[in-house]
Order: structure tokens, then C-alpha cells, then sequence
């Protein structure tokens, strides 16, 4: 990853980075006793686009799933994505911490958008990550999804999001 594109991350961007994090954790626990919390454990295997060519990329997610109603779900993900290019060196690994909403259009299939902040252990830089995807529910407890990350100024990375999800 290179460091053109990183944030620097200065006392008001670590401010603006946490009152983030706190307002979104405030809305998404909020009333969680009168809601369905479920948790999911994800697997996402992937190539890069766009200006980086078709790296393999691999990852995985943690995330918590709070119904707010019957066709919508807020969600919260923590997770580590590593960019493996062609001639077996490291290009990256990134941290990404990402929120955001699913919306069921019926009872098989979904679209959600997840937005946050992929930390990077490569170059220590910190990059917007947006993630829009596609997806299936197989049946309550796995579901399958097509999704589209893309890190701010660095690779895009298409894949697919298997997910196991179980209640809390």
C-alpha cells in the first residue's frame, strides 16, 4: 500500500475517528434488549481492480447484526484483509472497521453498504473504505454475498463474503 493516498492522522482526525466510532456504537447498541442481536464470522477471498491489476486477496470478519426492522439490519465489523500480489511478496495488509445497513429484499436476497476506516500494518496509514454488496441468505444461520471494497486511493477489491451467522 503506499502512503500517497493515507490520511494523516493527527489529533483532530483521532478525534473525528472516535466520536465516530462512538456515535455508531451509541445507535447500534442502543435499545438492544427490545431487539434480535446475531453475530457472524465471515471468510472473503477476492481480487484487486482498477490500478493494481488482479492480486489474489484474502480476509476475514467479525461482525455484530442488530435488527432495527423486519427488512433492515444495522451492522458492525471488525476484520483483516491481506493483498498477496502475483510474484508471492506482500503488497498489504489493511484492518478495515466498518459499519452500515443491510435491506432485505425479500426473504432470499439483500443489498447492503458498509462504510468505515481500513487501518493499514503496512505503512501505518489509515484509509476511507466503502463497501457495497449483493447478497443471498442460504437459509438463517449462512448467507453468501458479492461485494466491492474500496480503500481511498489504494486497490478496489471485488469478492465474494461468505458468512456463518449465529444468535447472542
Amino acid at each position: 500500500m503506499s502512503g500517497s493516498g493515507c490520511l494523516n492522522i493527527k489529533y483532530k482526525n483521532m478525534k473525528q475517528i472516535f466520536f465516530t466510532i462512538l456515535t455508531l456504537s451509541t445507535v447500534f447498541f442502543a435499545n438492544a434488549q427490545n431487539t434480535k442481536l446475531r453475530a457472524g464470522l465471515s471468510i472473503n477471498p477476492g481480487a484487486t481492480i482498477g490500478r493494481y491489476g488482479t492480486d489474489f486477496v484474502a480476509g476475514g470478519e467479525l461482525s455484530l447484526y442488530k435488527t432495527i426492522t423486519p427488512k433492515m439490519e444495522a451492522s458492525f465489523s471488525g476484520g483483516y484483509t491481506h493483498f498477496f500480489s502475483g510474484d508471492e511478496t506482500e503488497k498489504g495488509k489493511l484492518i478495515p472497521i466498518k459499519a452500515g445497513v443491510t435491506y432485505a429484499l425479500n426473504s432470499d436476497f439483500y443489498l447492503g453498504l458498509q462504510a468505515g476506516v481500513a487501518l493499514s500494518t503496512t505503512d501505518g496509514g489509515a484509509y476511507f473504505v466503502y463497501s457495497p454488496a449483493v447478497g443471498w441468505n442460504i437459509n438463517s444461520h449462512f448467507d453468501v454475498a458479492v461485494k466491492f471494497d474500496n480503500f481511498e486511493s489504494e486497490a478496489s477489491v471485488l469478492g465474494i463474503n461468505l458468512t456463518y451467522k449465529f444468535g447472542l
